[in-house]
């Protein structure tokens, strides 16, 4: 089936509904709770947070996985892996078993997370490989929005139900695994004789999404408080406007291509920018439905960086070189996100700051920074290149 082809997009796609669904079950554990009455709160809500651990360490492994097996067969492992793992707690109340494919879902995860990104990177260029970066980013905030309402609708029922939502691995399994050719030889020809590197600007990348990640997740650890805090709302409606949040990056993943096209090599520092001014703003904000726009900007905002990043990456690495780059930006991502509690904390103890609303305030100066940072170094790789062109 040529690349060009609806389907074969969709199929490629369709692993990135699975990418961010590890979470979807978070609502299940005071059920859980109950079950392992002996067992502390924080063993039970280590099962939420150790499916991160896996992706985590197997988005390390996974490249040199995918170099002995291939692409498609890395793929339909991981999702296999993911299914199997992700369904086995509506079938047991072993807490080690339970831990245990908690772990096994994330490393199910890990081993084809970066391709999500590099497969599209790998077959498409220009203004397709951005539109489609920006509905792969579109479907991994829709899987995650629909696994987590299918979740907590079936847990009404009871916990174990709201595991079977993982079952929805196999659509991706099936179209990724029919659909999508077991050969790449049009892809190997390209890359035989390019040597696999790490370009300076990947490492910028990964070092710099480490960094917006770690400041942009206080909107999603310090909402509630930040609610509680201001007299804003109760933790209930904290927690509608994170699920509002997460639903916007599937409108901007949706128009990523257009802003891109526009914007061009201003979309990432203009993203990072308004990101921080949104913060900023939230920390200011004293009314719901002001919060709320507020949370929908953020959510929009936030939705175009890792297109955009992972866009500027693709264009500077060789056809041997995306996986790993993706990979490479993956693992800045998810420090980022692991270490934001520590950073936030540190940047301020320094300054002094005690409250909730300076914490964002803080975040966000952070991120207006950033995207200064950003945009320096954008004019200095055009400079290099400029100078190149005229050698």
């Amino acid at each position: 089936m040529s690349k060009n082809n609806p389907l074969f997009k969709f199929a490629i796609l369709s692993i990135s509904l699975i990418c961010m669904v590890a979470p979807a079950v978070s609502a299940t554990v005071p059920d859980i709770l109950s079950v392992f009455p002996n067992r502390s709160a924080g063993s039970i809500e280590l099962l939420m947070s150790v499916p991160n651990f896996g992706i985590f360490l197997f988005v390390f492994i996974a490249p040199m996985i995918t170099r002995k097996i291939g692409d498609k067969t890395t793929v339909l492992l991981g999702l296999t892996i993911a299914l199997l793992a992700g369904v086995t707690p509506a079938f047991t109340t072993n807490y080690t078993l339970l831990l245990i494919s908690r772990f096994l879902l994330g490393c199910g995860i890990g081993l084809f997370n970066a391709l999500a990104y590099s497969l599209i990177t790998k077959y498409y260029s220009g203004e397709e490989r951005n539109r489609l970066l920006g509905y792969q980013g579109a479907l991994t905030a829709l899987g995650s929005t629909i696994f987590s309402l299918i979740a907590g609708w079936l847990l009404q029922f009871n916990w174990h139900l709201s595991y079977l939502v993982y079952f929805i691995a196999i659509i991706p399994i099936i179209l990724f695994g029919f659909i999508v050719p077991n050969g790449q030889q049009d892809l190997e020809e390209n890359a035989s004789d390019k040597k696999v590197t790490i370009e300076r600007a990947v490492i910028f990348y990964s070092v710099y999404l480490f960094f917006v990640y770690a400041f942009f997740m206080t909107a999603i650890f310090k909402l509630a408080s930040l609610f509680i805090e201001m007299g804003i709302g109760t933790p209930a409606q904290a927690s509608l406007s994170l699920a509002i949040l997460t639903a916007c990056g599937f409108f901007s993943g949706i128009v990523f291509g257009k802003v891109k096209q526009g914007l061009k090599s201003f979309t990432g520092p203009v993203a990072v920018a308004c990101l921080g001014v949104s913060l900023v703003s939230l920390s200011l904000a004293n009314h719901l439905v002001l919060v709320t726009v507020l949370v929908i900007a953020i959510g929009f905002f936030q939705g175009l960086i890792n297109p955009t990043v992972f866009s500027e990456v693709a264009e500077v690495s060789n056809a041997a070189s995306q996986n790993i780059a993706s990979t490479c930006l993956l693992v800045g991502i998810n420090l980022g996100v692991f270490l934001n509690p520590t950073i936030i904390s540190g940047f301020s103890k320094l300054a002094g700051i005690t409250t909730t609303s300076t914490t964002f305030l803080l975040s966000g100066a952070l991120l207006i920074i950033s995207a200064v940072i950003y945009q320096l170094f954008i004019q200095a790789q055009n400079k290099k290149v400029k100078k190149v062109m005229e050698q």
